[in-house]
């Protein structure tokens, strides 16, 4: 499977994009971009995920991989165990759980390590829903 440099280098090249057309369309610098997409070991956080899936018109999971984003859609109509208690919380709260950031939660949570309690939980789904939401 491809890291996620790879894909960013792939995907930029099909879309006809060099690194300044990028950052100018994510709002990332073209240094970052280009340690991203030369550097293995590299991590980016949620925001800088978030504007490279935006500047490339696909969901996290997409910019990620398409076999992680095959297996979110495996498993994600199971409600993984740790989003069980958040998913109850949406719906008691009159919130639809959307399933595009249920798909970011589990990459960030396979590639992070999972939130400890529901409040952190809470917390990651409002900040991905704040900043993701009002950018569709």
């Amino acid at each position: 499977m491809l890291n996620l440099g790879e894909r960013i280098r792939i995907i930029r090249t099909e879309r006809g994009m060099n690194l300044p057309a990028l950052a100018a369309k994510s709002g990332l610098s073209k240094g970052l971009l280009s340690k991203l997409e030369n550097d293995p070991d590299s991590n980016p956080g949620l925001d800088t995920l978030q504007k490279l899936a935006r500047a490339f018109d696909v969901n996290i999971a997409g910019l990620l991989g398409e076999k992680a984003s095959k297996d979110v859609h495996k498993i994600l109509p199971q409600h993984p165990d740790w989003t069980r208690d958040l998913v109850k919380w949406l719906k008691d709260t009159g919130q639809t759980p959307d399933k595009d950031i249920l798909e970011a939660m589990y990459l960030l949570q396979d590639r992070k390590g999972a939130a400890r309690t529901l409040d952190d939980l809470k917390f990651l789904y409002r900040s991905i829903a704040a900043n993701y939401l009002k950018q569709r």
